[in-house]
């Protein structure tokens, strides 16, 4: 195994092993090619492989998008699991309002490249900025 942002070969090796553990991976993953992965297991590959530099910020463009629901639950509980362990910053686009409203801390809702509106949850729901807010959030949620 090749140096990776010069760490050793033990360091990348523990690294990885306790980003799989985290994840909820066996080590028999890592030995498979991503095809032989589930939708799910794919996912959990991809948070493995961002956060194997440890950076300060991800940026996350509809990650969870394309799994079925009760994938996408159990990925949403390990990233959570992840962002308690070792806690950043984290960018996450999505189209999904209760997504966002379960994994973000704050919520900035855009509409043709203009911020209608951030703030947390309650903010959202409790004052919607403007009529699309308003549409919005009560088009989404369940």
């Amino acid at each position: 195994m090749a140096k990776l942002n010069n760490r050793t070969k033990e360091e990348i090796e523990l690294r990885t092993k306790k980003l799989m553990e985290m994840t909820d991976l066996s080590q028999e993953h890592g030995l498979k090619f991503p095809y032989q992965l589930s939708g799910g297991e794919q996912q959990r590959a991809g948070l493995c492989r961002a956060m194997m530099l440890d950076p300060k910020i991800f940026i996350l463009d509809e990650a969870f998008g394309a799994l079925d629901v009760t994938t996408k639950y159990e990925i949403h509980s390990e990233f959570l699991n992840i962002q308690k362990t070792e806690p950043r910053t984290i960018v996450l686009v999505t189209h999904d309002l209760n997504e966002a409203f379960k994994l973000a801390d704050e919520i900035v809702i855009i509409e043709k490249g203009e911020i209608q509106q951030k703030g947390n949850k309650e903010d959202i729901l409790n004052s919607p900025a403007n009529d699309f807010v308003k549409y919005f959030t009560a088009s989404q949620l369940i």
